[in-house]
């Protein structure tokens, strides 16, 4: 059966190919690009949080918690993961195996980062030469 023109199907559709939407408004690419150079200085100011031991643990959670996303990405909402107890032994010392590695590299990934964005965030001392 064939959709004829007015089918309320196909109402409203687009033909294939064609969007019919003119993307993203100049304002907001302008205003991604503003925010997008403050980049460093948000950063900044996050690891400050994260390092500072007079703000609120959830702000140091919060900040830390932004500064791994943006860096290693969300975690996924849903893992696709084989039912531990249909698993043999071997199989069972791989898949440890293989979550130990990711961990790690994930931790020592994300340590290295947040050390190295700290070291940029402390002031420098001064050697009189202004």
């Amino acid at each position: 059966m064939s959709r004829q023109k007015g089918d309320p199907a196909t109402a409203g559709s687009f033909k294939p190919g064609h969007g019919g939407g003119p993307g993203r408004p100049p304002v907001i690419r302008h205003i991604r690009e503003l925010a997008r150079e403050h980049t460093d200085d948000a950063l900044r100011a996050l690891v400050a949080i994260v390092n500072d031991i007079d703000a609120s643990p959830s702000a140091r959670v919060s900040a830390a918690d932004v500064i791994l996303d943006r860096g290693w990405g969300k975690a996924p909402a849903t893992l696709n993961i084989r039912r531990l107890d249909e698993m043999n032994d071997p199989e069972l010392d791989t898949y440890i195996a293989e979550l130990q590695t990711q961990l790690g590299g994930i931790a020592a990934g994300a340590l290295g980062a947040i050390e190295a964005a700290a070291t940029q965030a402390r002031p420098r001392k001064s050697n009189g030469v202004h």
